[in-house]
């Protein structure tokens, strides 16, 4: 358990370092410096969003998680499902999460204190059955049933890790420098007070008193509040593979992740049956539709159109294609492959990943005319 805090510790860390940096880039806005193939008449992301007002707020929310794989899944895994599913007001109404919470209060709560709260209330619990040492809950109105365990619920919303764990990261002893960072706000905290309980999962401006279901729901009620009043996209993530392996797809896995977006969605349109009154039509739909594609991206505040038809400047070969350029060749820009690479291809329709400074825009070839 200790091994799994303190993973957890460095991945959530990392996760916020870097979205803080990334929203601090998006706030920069945009930049005077002209590159080439560029255009000066757009400051904005997809031109509907200012430079300064676009923010990154939540990610890695790729759907349920835990259908169709053995053994019992634990809090992280809940909450997950629980934000995916859109069903805060499910727990929030049936107060599980206050139950686990009450738990955590308590240093001797345990999953026998649950079971017992649970059963008390077994009645508030229509979709919530309970086992000896596992919760069953029936998302998508009971279509979908994932087995939780207790015990690792109540220990993870615990949201706690030991001192001697976080003091491993401690620069006077720790070598790895990047790790040092990630863990400096909660050495300095350690130093002014001996009564500082370091937290797995840190949530910023929250109080360092909630537990982690507590700090998730405030998250999540924030950013529901956010998406009802700004300009907002979703991006749909799915796994290749559920053993978190590298370049592999499985396609049972993917097909499974695109069945239950498609069940929420039919759910989604079925509530608003519901609640709209027949014979008028829908003045808007709860799922909003993702822009088309378009025929530009955005670098430094600037609209890159593609196509583009650039020159090569110096010899050279991408090491994973094998393609091999020679100064002169002309080549076909297809969009960015990375911030400072195109992805391109060559008149034999062979792609390569090529950094931006190996070309130049290059002019369309002359027209000639016959006399």
């Amino acid at each position: 358990m200790e091994r799994d805090h303190l993973v957890a510790s460095l991945y959530s860390r990392l996760v916020q370092m870097v979205i803080r940096r990334t929203n601090a880039l998006f706030e920069l806005g945009s930049s005077n410096d002209s590159e080439d193939g560029s255009v000066n008449d757009d400051s904005g992301i997809g031109s509907v969003i200012e430079i300064g007002s676009s923010k990154i707020d939540i990610i890695d929310i790729a759907g349920l998680t835990g259908v169709n794989q053995r053994g019992t899944r634990s809090l992280h895994e809940l909450c997950a499902n629980m934000a995916a599913e859109k069903t805060r007001h499910f727990f929030m109404r049936f107060g599980f999460f206050n139950i686990v919470d009450q738990a955590c209060d308590n240093s001797r709560g345990s999953m026998q204190n649950v079971l017992e709260m649970v059963h008390q209330r077994k009645h508030e619990f229509t979709f919530v059955h309970v086992s000896p040492e596992e919760i069953l809950v029936r998302h998508y109105e009971g279509r979908v049933p994932i087995s939780y365990n207790i015990t690792k619920i109540v220990e993870n919303n615990r949201n706690t890790i030991r001192k001697e764990m976080v003091s491993l990261f401690d620069s006077k002893s720790c070598s790895f420098k990047f790790a040092v960072t990630l863990f400096t706000s909660d050495l300095n905290a350690m130093a002014q007070s001996d009564q500082y309980s370091p937290k797995v999962i840190k949530c910023p401006v929250v109080d360092a008193n909630q537990t982690f279901s507590q700090q998730f729901l405030n998250k999540v009620d924030t950013l529901l509040k956010k998406c009802a009043t700004r300009p907002h996209q979703i991006v749909h993530c799915m796994k290749t593979n559920n053993n978190q392996e590298f370049a592999k797809f499985n396609l049972d896995t993917v097909r499974a992740q695109i069945k239950q977006w498609h069940l929420a969605k039919a759910i989604a349109n079925e509530e608003i049956d519901k609640k709209e009154p027949k014979g008028l039509e829908k003045k808007s739909e709860m799922i909003r539709k993702l822009p088309p594609d378009r025929s530009y991206a955005i670098r430094n505040g600037r609209k890159h159109h593609f196509p583009q038809r650039r020159q090569m400047v110096v010899d050279y070969q991408d090491m994973l294609s094998g393609v091999s350029l020679r100064a002169g060749d002309i080549v076909k820009a297809l969009s960015f492959h990375s911030d400072d690479a195109y992805l391109i291809t060559t008149a034999n329709d062979a792609r390569a990943s090529v950094p931006c400074r190996f070309t130049e825009k290059s002019p369309p070839p002359a027209t000639v005319f016959n006399v």
